[in-house]
């Protein structure tokens, strides 16, 4: 109960700083010439984005006036590495595992930085032209 009181205190600045860095990468992400595309809601190409802008209320009471906190949208982010076939998922794989912060793990429920390839782990049974379908 310590450590959670301790943290407790300063989640709020955490959360904020988490949002406000996932948006810098999905940005940088979003441009880069290697991506072909960006998932993340808080994009403006991200074609559910009204529905974000209403569900992430980035800690806001329902009374709070708007300017009042910054609004983010979290720090998850999924993107499709630029190619086809074999040589894309070799690119998606050294992304992977040429990160220095974050590491290459099959979990969302943790605190650690993670990165996920799914056609390489969790997918990597499932034929391609099947997962393509699948979307």
């Amino acid at each position: 109960s310590f450590l959670l009181a301790r943290g407790i205190r300063t989640l709020d600045v955490r959360m904020q700083r988490h949002g406000q860095n996932g948006m810098k990468v999905a940005k940088m992400l979003e441009d880069h010439p290697m991506v072909a595309q960006t998932f993340y809601p808080g994009l403006d190409s991200h074609p559910d984005r009204y529905m974000a802008d209403a569900t992430f209320t980035s800690g806001r009471d329902a009374d709070s006036e708007e300017g009042d906190v910054l609004q983010t949208y979290g720090g998850m982010i999924a993107f499709i590495v630029d190619g086809e076939g074999d040589e894309a998922l070799r690119r998606a794989r050294n992304v992977c595992e040429s990160l220095r912060v974050f590491n290459l793990a099959v979990s969302l429920g943790g605190v650690e930085s993670l990165v996920e390839h799914p056609a390489s782990m969790t997918h990597a049974m499932i034929p391609r032209e099947t997962r393509l379908a699948g979307g």
